[in-house]
């Protein structure tokens, strides 16, 4: 199976989820994945600073 392209974008202010983004991004690209995954905070229901620009 060939890798596939994955985009794994996050927001964070201090950089926790690097690490885990990354393992997401590595998962889907082995399993041969196409993709763009987005994570960030969300407050009441919408998403929070730079995710939403």
């Amino acid at each position: 199976m060939n890798p596939g392209r994955v985009l794994v974008a996050y927001g964070s202010k201090a950089g926790a989820p690097a690490g885990l983004a990354e393992e997401i991004g590595e998962t889907l690209r082995d399993d041969g994945f196409d993709a763009v995954v987005l994570g960030g905070a969300l407050s009441a229901g919408h998403w929070t600073g730079r995710m939403r620009r």
